[in-house]
């Protein structure tokens, strides 16, 4: 029902990472629709936790000619995570090695979330729209699907992308004329 420009898709590391996050068989299924290449523009997004924090230059190594851009975001501390947290120095290490990937690989992440700590609050997560691995269309914020959001510990990329548009921040838009034009 909706017109759109520009696909994302989930991928948190290369084949074994990935497979250990989100299950057997996983990996080859992406890989198998990257190098399809749909007609629609592509962007990745990788949530980065203690399971693929090393993993980020192979992942980018990987896709990042297979995608038109490259999205960060880092997990959220929901109350019923088993698997750790990254702590604040594991978070600054990987901005700057995101930083330094971002000089050769399309990372949409804008400078200003790669250089500071944790996102604007609120962020502008409400006009965004996603579909889960059930089919079912979610709007705003995807903490809210599962808890209440707590902003002040949040550092979901995604929604610190929404708040660069809002705030007219030029490399964001930049990059996502960027991407458009990739597809006309």
């Amino acid at each position: 029902d909706y017109a759109t420009d520009v696909f994302s898709i989930s991928i948190d590391g290369t084949a074994e990472t990935h497979e250990k996050i989100r299950g057997k068989g996983t990996h080859d299924a992406i890989m198998r629709i990257l190098n399809r290449k749909p007609s629609a523009s592509l962007v990745s997004i990788t949530v980065i936790t203690p399971q693929n924090l090393d993993d980020l230059e192979n992942l980018c190594h990987q896709i990042g000619l297979l995608v038109d851009g490259m999205l960060f975001t880092f997990q959220y501390p929901y109350a019923n995570t088993k698997d750790g947290q990254l702590n604040g120095r594991q978070i600054d290490d990987a901005k700057h090695r995101l930083q330094a990937l971002k000089k050769h690989y399309p990372i949409l992440n804008p400078a200003s979330f790669l250089k500071t700590g944790k996102g604007p609050a609120p962020c502008q997560a409400p006009p965004s729209i996603s579909v889960n691995h059930r089919g079912r269309i979610l709007h705003g914020c995807f903490v809210d699907q599962i808890e209440p959001r707590n902003c002040d510990i949040c550092s979901l990329a995604c929604y610190q992308l929404l708040s660069s548009f809002e705030n007219m921040e030029f490399v964001t838009w930049f990059n996502l004329y960027r991407i458009i034009l990739k597809r006309i």
